[in-house]
């Protein structure tokens, strides 16, 4: 059963079963795809998700991706795919339906008739928004691009895993095990290269971010913020040592680093950033030997100490 509570006044405002819902609450083991039922298990990719606006709730079923709305309780099918998508998502506004499958981004209008489309066809080794197995592992990332506040443009993230040794896997879900093969980047070898696009949706055209420092190293985070106005980035180098945060014109460009962090050991990455209203940012560092949450004003300049003391903070 799927509940949603309006948390103001702990009233239910929706109440829907496998009977109401159907195909929309499909469990796990519906997944005939070994991998994604195994990489949903693992990353705790839920089936459903919050529309943007907060009236809907997304779902994928497997050959289909729908909406239920939060007070009417009725259900609708947005699009129909052929096969299980994978990080999809409603743009602003809700004009755009969003997912990735056969290793890239596809678009379709919402409840629309034609096909859903690729932003960009995916070359064999390359994946275009879906992550590779070191950004999901290691770096804890859950999703490969990201939709600007207005819904026009699209960031995403470009994987070339040409040339990433490949490691043979054991399958044995099935009752015959089989084998398949996992790009898998061995100390010293080559790891993916990642570089940051710009999709935008009214011209089609994808443009590209030289992010320094980006072509050896890892983009850990990115995202908007400023309503839009700007991107974030966090690269980390291979070695993680060392880790700065860029902020990104979208308009041409530019770039300018915020903060700069440096260990001689080890820099954790993780989702403690909140870009604030009025300016300025909550990061959380290590620097103090404690993982603290600091304020920094827009220039990167630390103003205070949110959590000093003894203890670490489990997350923002």
């Amino acid at each position: 059963t799927l509940v949603v509570v309006d948390a103001r006044t702990g009233r239910t405002i929706l109440r829907a079963g496998t009977r109401r819902l159907g195909a929309a609450l499909r469990p796990e083991s519906s997944i005939h795809n070994d991998r994604i039922r195994e990489w949903t298990g693992r990353y705790g990719l839920a089936n459903y998700r919050w529309s943007p606006g907060g009236h809907h709730l997304l779902f994928a079923n497997g050959h289909a991706i729908g909406w239920i709305g939060v007070k009417s309780g009725h259900s609708r099918i947005l699009a129909r795919v052929k096969g299980w998508p994978t990080q999809f998502s409603l743009s602003p506004h809700d004009h755009w339906l969003s997912f990735v499958f056969h290793h890239t981004i596809e678009l379709v209008r919402p409840g629309a008739t034609s096909e859903p489309a690729p932003i960009l066809k995916a070359a064999r080794g390359m994946r275009i928004g879906a992550l590779d197995w070191t950004y999901r592992e290691e770096l804890g990332l859950r999703s490969g691009y990201a939709w600007s506040p207005r819904g026009h443009e699209l960031a995403f993230v470009e994987f070339d895993e040409r040339g990433v040794l490949r490691y043979p896997l054991l399958n044995n879900v099935r009752q015959h095990p089989t084998i398949y093969w996992q790009r898998y980047p061995e100390p010293g070898a080559r790891n993916p290269h990642a570089r940051l696009g710009l999709y935008d949706t009214q011209t089609g055209k994808v443009r590209w971010i030289a992010i320094p420092g980006l072509a050896h190293g890892y983009l850990a985070r990115f995202g908007w913020y400023e309503h839009g106005r700007a991107l974030y980035a966090e690269v980390l180098n291979r070695a993680q040592t060392r880790l700065h945060l860029d902020r990104i014109s979208p308009r041409n460009g530019t770039i300018r680093n915020l903060l700069t962090l440096s260990d001689p050991d080890w820099i954790d990455v993780h989702n403690d950033l909140v870009f604030l209203p009025h300016g300025g940012f909550i990061f959380g560092t290590d620097q103090s030997g404690w993982h603290h949450l600091d304020r920094f004003n827009h220039d990167g300049k630390k103003l205070v100490s949110l959590t000093p003391g003894p203890g670490n903070v489990a997350h923002l």
